[in-house]
């Protein structure tokens, strides 16, 4: 018996599978790709094909079901006339069903009027449709009235109304002149100004720490983008692991709003070790320890050690924020590297201290000096050097993002006035100046075109003034990255002398291909002279190549394959790896 009703069961096993009814679907009347996949992606029909039903009944339930998901969408596009049709066509080989849309008109944005319970002063002035995403006698999206609502609320916040709130909206399509009109009632509540400040979860931080970070001042009007930049400024502190920065409770009869800083403290003691491996410098270990915390004022004491074949170097680091002025800071850091590179060798001992200030999000300044203990060997010209630089530093940005910039400009000037301490009369003028483009080339910004110029110039009575390692000399992974490291320039043999004057042109086509993935072809160009003054005459070493990019919530990893076209063949290899992280510029 138990036999008969296992055979029975695996009898009508194939029978229930063949009861699938497989399917394809075809979508008509829409020429808007964007609107075309919107209403596959509502489309049951087409996100549950892998799953069939087991009837045609069920199919053409399936249909219908998606009937109103398909006109929901029509609707969000300003289609607010259309129609959906659907036909199955059943064969014994296959089934087909067929959507067909019909649109009809597309509706227009006549008016966006937003109606607020409280006169606010200069509204106009900042609540204007342009900055809503707002385009009037343009077809209406939903999306776009949606997004509108929540950038007015935005607005309000940033002008002393965070606690504003939608009451009603109002949308009225007229049916003749195919014109819709949207009024959006908002109940903004009172003006608030930022009130006292509450911080809970740092027992290891001084409260000074913090009003150091905080943007505004008790008693002036909210703005949310200040509470922004300072949850930024102290997540930017790497002392806590969780940060937020929020208004607490309501407004208070005098209008002040309690403020109030959540955290949870990150460990502010770390050890790193780790492992590399480049062309250039082969491999190598790196290691260091740091306290983020000292003084409980997120100041910073830090020992790191980079050893590889070619270079070795240990830094010790003082790092203190807001010294004497919010926004200005001091570093001190004292140096020892040795280096043995086919130009040169040599070993230097440096101190430094400099300040560095920001005057905005766009503007920083640094300054400061350094004394440095130089020996050179196996170069063109050897010696020991006593140093006193001054160097001085000007930069202005524009760019989105440090690592990984897709439009914006930057201009960088470096000036260090050096005087060798062992004959006064010796001294020379090193100067810098650079300047950096990203152009995004579509609307995604998954295509940009990136490039920078960077001349540097040193002005001296004559070239043996200059210790070699102070001259110029291109193939870093800056400049021209497919020649031998720091040697090009004029040679003497086989040995790079170094330069006075040099140019370099770097220009990149990233494109961003997935989500995690990049492809970056270069060119570089370069030339450098014994000249005093720039000349573009002269040899121009040229450098091609193609880097794989792979983003990370750090910033794209980078490893570029350069090809040297101007190889001298007993001094470059045939191509040189490069692997970092960050854009090369």
């Amino acid at each position: 018996m138990f036999l008969k009703k296992l055979s029975t069961c695996f009898c009508l096993l194939p029978i229930a599978i063949s009861a699938a009814i497989s399917y394809n679907v075809e979508f008509e009347g829409i020429q808007d790709i964007r609107l075309l996949k919107a209403v596959k992606s509502a489309s049951q029909l087409s996100s549950q094909k892998k799953r069939p039903p087991n009837s045609i009944h069920a199919l053409r339930y399936r249909a219908e079901e998606d009937v109103p998901s398909i006109l929901s969408v029509m609707h969000s596009y300003g289609y607010y006339e259309a129609k959906v049709d659907i036909q199955i066509h059943s064969s014994l080989d296959r089934n087909l069903v067929s959507i067909l849309i019909y649109p009809g008109a597309r509706y227009r944005l006549k008016t966006f009027d937003i109606h607020l319970d409280t006169d606010i002063e200069d509204t106009c002035a900042f609540m204007r449709l342009n900055h809503l995403g707002i385009e009037l006698n343009k077809p209406i999206h939903t999306r776009n009235v949606l997004n509108a609502e929540l950038k007015t609320l935005r607005l309000l916040a940033e002008h002393g109304f965070p606690l504003a709130e939608i009451s009603s909206r109002e949308i009225v399509a007229d049916g003749r002149t195919k014109e819709v009109t949207v009024d959006l009632y908002i109940k903004t509540g009172q003006l608030a100004l930022f009130g006292p400040l509450t911080i809970t979860g740092s027992p290891g931080v001084k409260s000074r720490f913090f009003r150091n970070k905080v943007t505004w001042e008790e008693g002036d009007i909210y703005d949310s983008r200040l509470v922004e930049k300072t949850q930024s400024k102290l997540i930017d502190s790497e002392l806590f692991s969780s940060v937020l920065v929020r208004y607490k409770g309501q407004i208070d009869a005098d209008g002040s709003l309690p403020m109030q800083i959540d955290t949870s403290e990150a460990k502010h003691r770390t050890i790193n070790m780790g492992l590399s491996y480049q062309t250039v410098f082969g491999p190598g270990v790196t290691f260091g320890w740091e306290n983020r915390n000292i003084a409980r004022m997120g100041r910073r004491l830090s020992l790191q050690g980079d050893l590889t074949h070619m270079i070795q170097t240990g830094i010790a680091k003082y790092w203190h924020p807001d010294f004497y002025k919010v926004g200005q800071d001091f570093i001190s850091q004292a140096e020892a590297q040795r280096d043995s590179l086919y130009a040169y060798s040599s070993r230097s001992y440096n101190a430094q201290a400099r300040i560095e200030r920001k005057f905005n999000e766009h503007v920083s300044f640094s300054y400061g000096v350094r004394p440095e203990m130089l020996y050179v060997s196996e170069s063109v010209e050897n010696g020991k050097f006593w140093l006193l630089e001054i160097p001085l530093y000007l930069r202005y940005t524009t760019t989105n993002s440090l690592l990984n910039p897709i439009k914006g400009i930057t201009l960088e000037y470096v000036a260090i006035p050096t005087f060798n301490m062992k004959d006064t009369n010796e001294k020379y003028l090193y100067q810098q100046i650079s300047e950096s483009t990203y152009w995004p080339l579509d609307k995604k910004n998954r295509v940009v075109f990136a490039q920078k110029i960077k001349v540097g110039s040193i002005l001296s009575h004559n070239l043996s003034e200059i210790p070699v390692p102070k001259r110029l000399l291109g193939g870093t992974d800056e400049d021209l990255r497919g020649y031998r490291y720091r040697t090009v320039s004029p040679l003497r043999g086989r040995k790079p002398i170094g330069g006075r004057a040099a140019i370099y042109l770097n220009f990149e086509l990233r494109f961003q291909v997935t989500k995690s993935i990049g492809l970056v072809p270069f060119l570089d160009l370069g030339n450098v002279q014994t000249y005093e003054h720039l000349a573009l005459h002269g040899k121009w070493f040229k450098s091609i190549g193609l880097g794989l990019r792979y983003f990370t919530f750090v910033g794209p990893f980078r490893l570029d394959v350069a090809f040297p076209l101007d190889r001298r063949k007993h001094i470059d290899s045939v191509y040189k790896i490069l692997v970092s992280i960050g854009q090369t510029f």
